[in-house]
Order: structure tokens, then C-alpha cells, then sequence
């Protein structure tokens, strides 16, 4: 047996797997509505700043003019910042059937940090696990990230330490993204999470409600690190075995995790992953379907586009899908595509080299609907697609 008991993982584990989805939304639409209700306190506070300098003659103090937003600001998210600051929130991802935990990191900005969470991670890569929720209030945007990690398929920690692109970041949370959603408005990011893998990969997304942006990709180095210490094992603790039960563990809540035990790492899966191309669904037999299409990646990221795409974004390079969901107003029917990983990568690498348009063919028949990857005459069906339907209101 492990140090620490199997019970406490099982039903972590459990939770995390019943309860992830519903709450990264919910917590995402919560955190964008408390931006919202801070941006309108904000520009009260302008208001009245404004009101009393009139009257009294005299400048505003340099904190007024410096520490919130001018209301006639026209970016969506400025009234939120202070100082070049955002609300924002630190998490933490690893792959599906490959569990990894994380030992110790953080997000580093100027003048302080916010931890990335501690925790065993294989809910999915780009899946947010824990969150480092804080009051603090709006902090500068992070210019650093350093993580040390452990690979339990491996039996190997990791240490990297990497600059971030902040004026990517910033520009992100600066300018939002438009929601493809009733009522339409701008989305938020509120979030950067930390992803770690086999081999050491790192990844860091920018994070919000309908949308995750990769923003850094690097590769972090084995690291000597004693176990007993970073784990809070007793000193007689075998290790073999303290990883062979963690790994048990994991299995009990995962069977991607006895597969991935059972086969050979694959060290380098999750940078061939980061490989775009300019690809487009089309449809057949389905009607044509309109309204925002949800799609999340094999590289982590998740985005809304809205259908029929127009001639720019149908041109638009596109990492591999790992999800995609659609609907079809005429026959009130939505359809769930969840893609296998590997079998959709190989395709789209197959008939999309030398930078060829893709398409991503859904067809419809009598015995349900069928999906392939098509450029230049080359036709590959993707027979492990998983396609599930359900009746929706028009």
C-alpha cells in the first residue's frame, strides 16, 4: 500500500470525473458575471470621481487616475484592470490514461506569484483539474512559469522553468472573445492553466468560458528529486511500489490508465499534437447546420465557431479535433463527435501534408452518421469516431 490511502484517490477521482464539466462552465459564466458586476462598480466609481473633481476645481489624485479604467475605454475588458492587472485564476491539466502530479510550481508576475494547485492529474489535456482561488483581487498577468512534476507511468520527476509570452496574455485578456451564444457580447479569460505530460511537456493555455488558447509550448528536464520528500512518504517506503499503487489507484477511476501502463510512453504524442491544418467540416445528408459549433482539440484548446463559416474562417489552420458538436435546426437533432486521438491525427497527417485544405466530412444515412478526412481526392473514414444524437428543440 501506498502512503496514502486508496480510498481518499477513489473518491477524488470519482468526484472530479462526475462533476468537471458542469462546474468548468458554471464556474466560468460565475467568475464572468463577477467581472461584469466589478467593470460596472468601476466605472460608478469613475463617475463619481469625475463628479467631485468638477465641483471641488482640482486634479484627481494619481490613484484615481491610475488605478481603474476610464468608462470611455472601448476595450470589453478594461474596466477589470487595474495597474495592467486582471482577475485571474491558476489551474493546472495532464493527459487522459497518463497520470502526473505535480509537485510544486507557480505563475510568477511582477512582484509576486499565484501557486499552480498540487495535485495527481489524467482528467484530459487542456481539462482543468484544481483551481487556486484567491481574494486578492486583480494581479499583474504572469511573465514567468516554473513547475516540477512527476510522471508515475515514468517513475521520473521534472523541473522546468520558462518565460512566458506576457504581451500575448495580455493582449488576450485585453481584447476577449466574442460569444457565439444568445445575446451574443464579449467572453473573458480568466484563467491560465498549467499543463504538464509524459516527457516532460509543458503547455500553458489561456483560459475562459468558451474558449482556450495555447500560449506556451516547452519541454521541462529530468530532475533528482528524492521522493520521500516531495511526496511526504515515510523514509521506509519502497518506491517501486509507492508508484505502482498510485498507478493502481488512478486505474480504478480510469481505464485509459491500465491501457497507457500497459504500452510504452509516448514521449513527443503531445508536441505532434500542436500540428495545424486549414480544415473546414462540411455536411451531407444532415441539413446544414447552424449556430455555434463547440470544439475542443487535441492540443488542449477549445473554441465556438459559428456555421456556415464564412470564406476567411474556413481557410483558418486548425489543430486536429478531439470534439465537435453541432446542430441541426431542420431535423432538431444535435450531434456529439468525440474523435480517437490517435486515429484522427494520423488522418489529417495523411491527407493534409504540404498544407492542403482539409475537409471534415459528416455524412448522413439511414443507419446513423458517418465521418472522414478529405483533401485532393484522398478519402480517410474515421471509423472510430463515437457519434451520438439527441432530439433538441427547433
Amino acid at each position: 500500500m501506498g502512503s496514502r490511502p486508496r480510498l481518499r484517490a477513489l473518491l477524488r477521482d470519482a468526484l472530479h470525473d462526475a462533476l468537471h464539466d458542469a462546474l468548468h462552465d458554471a464556474l466560468h459564466d460565475a467568475l464572468d458575471c463577477a467581472f461584469r458586476d466589478a467593470r460596472r462598480a468601476a466605472v460608478g466609481v469613475a463617475a463619481c470621481t469625475a463628479a467631485l473633481v468638477a465641483c471641488d476645481g482640482a486634479s484627481p489624485p494619481a490613484t484615481a487616475r491610475t488605478g481603474g479604467p476610464s468608462a470611455s475605454d472601448p476595450s470589453p475588458v478594461t474596466a477589470r484592470t487595474r495597474m495592467d492587472a486582471y482577475e485571474w485564476l491558476a489551474s493546472n491539466s495532464a493527459p487522459a490514461g497518463y497520470p502526473m502530479e505535480i509537485v510544486g510550481g507557480d505563475f510568477a508576475y511582477a512582484g509576486g506569484s499565484r501557486y499552480i494547485p498540487k495535485a495527481k492529474l489524467h482528467a484530459g489535456w487542456g481539462k482543468e483539474v484544481s483551481l487556486h482561488v484567491v481574494g486578492d483581487g486583480p494581479v499583474p498577468l504572469p511573465d514567468r512559469v516554473d513547475v516540477v512534476f512527476f510522471s508515475h507511468l515514468e517513475d521520473r520527476f521534472y523541473r522546468g522553468r520558462f518565460a512566458l509570452p506576457r504581451d500575448s496574455i495580455a493582449r488576450l485578456f485585453r481584447e476577449g472573445f466574442a460569444r457565439d451564444v444568445p445575446g451574443g457580447g464579449r467572453g473573458t479569460y480568466n484563467s491560465l492553466v498549467a499543463g504538464v505530460a509524459p516527457g516532460g511537456a509543458v503547455a500553458v493555455w489561456v483560459s475562459g468560458s468558451d474558449r482556450q488558447v495555447e500560449v506556451f509550448f516547452g519541454q521541462a528536464e529530468p530532475a533528482d528529486i528524492d521522493f520521500h520528500q516531495a511526496f511526504d512518504a515515510p523514509a521506509t517506503a519502497d518506491r517501486r511500489q509507492f508508484v505502482a499503487d498510485e498507478v493502481a489507484d488512478a486505474a480504478e477511476s480510469d481505464p485509459m490508465v491500465r491501457t497507457a501502463s500497459a504500452a510504452p510512453v509516448p514521449v513527443g504524442r503531445w508536441a505532434a499534437y500542436r500540428t495545424r491544418y486549414p480544415w473546414q467540416p462540411t455536411f451531407a445528408g444532415l441539413g446544414q447546420p447552424s449556430g455555434g459549433a463547440a470544439l475542443s482539440f487535441l492540443n488542449g484548446e477549445r473554441d465556438r465557431l459559428a456555421l456556415p463559416l464564412d470564406a476567411a474562417e474556413a481557410r483558418l489552420p486548425r489543430p486536429v479535433p478531439q470534439f465537435f458538436a453541432f446542430r441541426d435546426p431542420g431535423a432538431r437533432r444535435a450531434y456529439h463527435v468525440t474523435f480517437d486521438a490517435e486515429e484522427a491525427a494520423a488522418a489529417f497527417a495523411r491527407v493534409g501534408a504540404g498544407g492542403r485544405a482539409v475537409e471534415l466530412a459528416f455524412t448522413g444515412a439511414s443507419d446513423g452518421v458517418g465521418v472522414a478526412v478529405r483533401a485532393s481526392g484522398q478519402e480517410v473514414p474515421l471509423r472510430k469516431a463515437r457519434v451520438e444524437q439527441f432530439v433538441v428543440d427547433r
